[in-house]
């Protein structure tokens, strides 16, 4: 009878192999006493879980899995305002710029008038006088928004600056350059605003 009993608690005490079930329909096994294997980084032994590598299907929460997801979605989101918040700081540069130069075009056939008038007034120093102050509050203000005068005479023909209605010979002046201002041209910054409508030497 003892030995028999001896047997049966030998039985008993014999470790148990819990097994979960994958995904891929294989069975795996950790090598623990408990009576649930929880997949995933390890088993609540402490023992590494041989279906770990699997995507299980057990019902087991991945902490740390979960945690990587939360944070790679976080930094998903960061970068894409980020790039949105970037796009909006250049549109709305775009849209101030491009104001500032309709309103700047708008207003320049008014100065255009103040040299036609001043050309007529050259006889009575004191209208001239009040156009060209008219004139050059004008001027300043559009320097204070950036705008400044396109240079032209005696300057190479840039077609990126100038627009040639007119090609003469010139003795003595090689061919390309800029001999005569019909219309004044202006740009702001690196943007062409006006074309400085000229003659040029050929």
């Amino acid at each position: 009878m003892d030995k028999k009993k001896k047997k049966v608690e030998e039985e008993t005490i014999e470790p148990k192999h819990e097994h979960c079930k994958c995904k891929n329909g294989e069975h795996e096994h950790c090598n623990c006493n408990h009576d649930e294997c929880h997949c995933g980084e390890s088993c609540e032994c402490g023992e590494d879980c041989s279906c770990h590598e699997h995507e299980c299907d057990c019902g087991c929460e991945h902490e740390e899995s979960k945690e990587a997801v939360y944070l790679e979605a976080l930094q998903r989101t960061m970068a894409e305002f980020d790039n949105f918040r970037k796009r909006t700081a250049l549109s709305n540069m775009k849209s101030k710029e491009d104001g500032v130069c309709q309103t700047i075009s708008a207003i320049l056939p008014s100065v255009d008038a103040l040299d036609k008038a001043m050309e007529m007034c050259k006889d009575n120093p004191q209208v001239l006088e009040g156009l060209k102050l008219v004139k050059e509050n004008i001027l300043t203000a559009f320097k204070n928004l950036g705008l400044s005068e396109i240079e032209a005479i005696n300057k190479p023909f840039d077609p990126n600056l100038h627009n040639a209605v007119v090609a003469t010979e010139e003795a003595g002046v090689e061919e390309g350059i800029v001999l005569e201002e019909y219309q004044k041209g202006y740009k702001l910054g690196d943007r062409v605003v006006r074309y400085t409508m000229c003659r040029v030497s050929k």
